[in-house]
């Protein structure tokens, strides 16, 4: 088996750093290296670095260096022939004795492997976030499946060769630097994989203040990545029309309530206008029954057409979460539908304007 060097960066502290570090420690794949990179270490990170060093290489920077920067810095220190990079927040699955073979039995045959994810479900939040991870877990199936290309990589838990990595010019410099390197490994044509029967967890925000600032910084890192490569991603997906199917696919229920509110009711028009052909009554209260009628069909249309999407988005993401193994519950997914996804457009929406705009690059807080 191929040597596994498994990469962990740390800003500051991590309390699953350390049942993280048990586990790599304790799995019975011998051909491994286990790396962590800590930026501003506190003193809790020092207790481990303490009680794992004679198991586990550590790299201390006193100061922030930044996730891809410690990571490109990292891999200078490292023999394996495969880079495995995990969060410091996840938890591998306590069914998975053989985790680092199983990683290294499904690299044969690919240059880029992204795991499965699974939200630990311990809030409300949580349980709203887990349909964010199904998608882009179905949607990184049907790219594999398909078409073995891959466009999205999570960074908090996927493989990836020596050989393929340094190609594609190790992190960049950027907000989302995963998905960085995944679209690199695109444009590249690295063969690219997802694996179901391995799988980590990880953690949802705790507030939806957390939530809000790492969603703020996930969509400014979109649109920067949208502003540096659409004219790329417009020829990859005239090239290749299978990327595209599963935003098609999730996106029906919307263009089904576009489109339905795009069309007009002209037997109702006529019915309405019909009364004031045979009538003497006052033209004003015409005028108010044509408008109190016309207004009551526009705000049943509405909510006709957005009932029949919500069934619809139900379905398909239904289907989805029992393909992926999530468990669906409909009262949930109502608030994910109705606030938590036009919440989220609104900020990716904010985010592409301030890009797009306002040349916006940064985002506070974090370090690129």
């Amino acid at each position: 088996m191929e040597k596994i060097s498994v990469f962990i960066p740390v800003y500051k502290e991590s309390n699953l750093l350390k049942g993280l570090l048990e586990r790599l420690t304790k799995d019975p794949y011998k051909n491994k290296e286990i790396l962590v990179i800590i930026d501003e270490p506190t003193s809790q990170s020092l207790k481990l670095v303490k009680r794992y060093r004679k198991k586990v290489k550590f790299i201390l920077n006193k100061e922030r260096k930044g996730k891809a920067n410690a990571l490109n810095e990292a891999v200078k220190y490292a023999n394996g022939k495969i880079f495995l990079f995990l969060d410091s927040d996840v938890e591998i699955s306590s069914p998975q004795k053989n985790f680092l073979k199983k990683v290294a039995e499904e690299m044969k045959d690919c240059d880029v492997l992204e795991i499965k994810k699974r939200i630990k479900v311990n809030s409300f939040i949580s349980r709203l976030v887990q349909y964010d991870y199904a998608i882009l877990n179905f949607t990184n199936l049907v790219h594999s499946k398909v078409l073995k290309k891959g466009l999205h990589l999570n960074g908090a838990a996927f493989a990836i060769t020596k050989n393929a990595f340094y190609d594609l010019g190790k992190f960049r410099k950027a907000v989302l630097e995963d998905l960085e390197l995944g679209t690199a490994s695109l444009f590249k044509n690295k063969r690219f994989k997802y694996v179901e029967e391995v799988e980590v967890l990880t953690e949802a925000p705790s507030s939806w203040s957390k939530w809000f600032a790492q969603r703020k910084r996930w969509c400014i890192g979109f649109a920067l990545w949208l502003k540096t490569h659409y004219t790329k991603l417009g020829k990859c997906f005239y090239k290749y029309p299978s990327l595209v199917l599963p935003y098609i696919f999730l996106s029906i229920p919307f263009l089904f309530s576009f489109f339905s509110n795009l069309i007009s009711f002209p037997i109702f028009n006529k019915f309405i206008l019909l009364p004031m052909t045979f009538s003497k009554a006052d033209f004003t209260v015409w005028i108010v029954w044509l408008l109190l009628v016309s207004l009551t069909i526009v705000v049943l249309k509405n909510i006709t057409s957005s009932i029949i999407s919500f069934i619809l988005f139900s379905l398909v993401v239904y289907v989805i979460t029992r393909k992926v193994g999530w468990k669906f519950n409909l009262i949930e997914f109502f608030v994910y539908s109705f606030f938590y996804c036009p919440l989220l457009a609104l900020i990716t929406v904010g985010s592409l304007v301030r890009v797009f705009f306002y040349s916006q690059r940064k985002v506070q807080g974090w370090k690129v």
